[in-house]
């Protein structure tokens, strides 16, 4: 076949939102853009920031090639590049990202692009976190849970609110969600479970109701940041240093090392100053960020050669 690029935006996401933990993801204004080229010799993967590119677009490549397979078309070689600033193993779903972005390129040259609703089972088999392949996918805000009588995936998608702003404080340091959470405990309390779905609850009402002086509650989780603050002391001053300058709450993002606040739109000069001041404070190498919900999931762009 002669040589055709399909060009893919996908969003970052933020995992958990504080006590959601593995069930509540978001969808950040924050995209990255995949070239999925089909009929060229396989090229390096290119970078606008130095970032391990490579690794994510190998990502995009195998669930791209997986969803082909899985639909039956056979293309001749693929080369698959990166381009974006999206740090790798800092809570922020790049792996989410790249494997919608092969899904829906996959289904883009299927020219079947409803299809996506079903190979997102390939995504959640080679992604793992439906917490963030869902909002990567869709765009916004998700709860996800899998039905034990079917193992299928409970899709719930919940109000994105367009007044809000989202700061990131994204430390130099990787936090890699596998190695993050072998400190969780195996077994909870019940005390520690009911306070941890009252606190989804508040979340869910907040988003409906406005009632943003819940988040802060809402994101009080007690199942897997007080275990992962162990390898991130500046976890907890981070948060409470960026509440104290206003923020409706915070959470550390995924399985870190990214704290999130959440403020109202326009109010995050203050939030940002802080949160960067604390992270000097413990000597802290960072980049950070403001984003809104992302409302917009992964989508074609442009599609050349065909």
């Amino acid at each position: 076949m002669k040589q055709r690029s399909i060009r893919v935006k996908a969003p970052a996401s933020s995992g958990n939102l504080g006590a959601g933990f593995d069930c509540v993801g978001m969808a950040l204004d924050w995209y990255g853009e995949f070239d999925f080229v089909m009929g060229r010799n396989p090229q390096e993967s290119e970078s606008t920031d130095g970032v391990s590119s490579s690794i994510i677009a190998s990502m995009g490549e195998r669930a791209f090639a997986a969803s082909l397979a899985e639909l039956g078309i056979t293309v001749d070689t693929i080369s698959v590049s990166f381009r974006g600033e999206i740090p790798v193993g800092s809570g922020l779903g790049t792996s989410a990202m790249a494997r919608a972005a092969g899904i829906t390129a996959a289904a883009h040259l299927a020219q079947r692009p409803e299809v996506r609703d079903e190979l997102i089972d390939i995504g959640l088999a080679l992604e793992g976190h439906g917490d963030n392949l869902y909002p990567a996918m869709y765009g916004g805000i998700h709860v996800v849970s899998s039905d034990p009588l079917t193992d299928a995936l409970l899709d719930l998608p919940l109000s994105s609110p367009r007044d809000l702003e989202i700061v990131l404080l994204i430390p130099d340091f990787t936090m890699p969600t596998d190695e993050s959470r072998k400190l969780l405990p195996e077994r909870v309390t019940v005390s520690d479970a009911v306070h941890n779905m009252s606190r989804v609850g508040f979340l869910i009402g907040a988003l409906y109701e406005g009632r943003y002086d819940l988040l802060r509650h809402a994101f009080d989780d007690v199942l897997h940041q007080p275990a992962r603050s162990k390898i991130f002391s500046a976890m907890y001053p981070l948060i409470h240093a960026a509440q104290s300058a206003g923020a409706h709450g915070a959470y550390l993002s995924g399985g870190g090392s990214t704290i999130a606040a959440v403020v109202q739109k326009g109010q995050s000069k203050s939030v940002l100053i802080a949160l960067e001041d604390c992270a000097n404070e413990w000597n802290l190498s960072f980049t950070s960020r403001v984003c809104t919900i992302g409302s917009e999931g992964t989508h074609v762009v442009s599609d050349t050669g065909k």
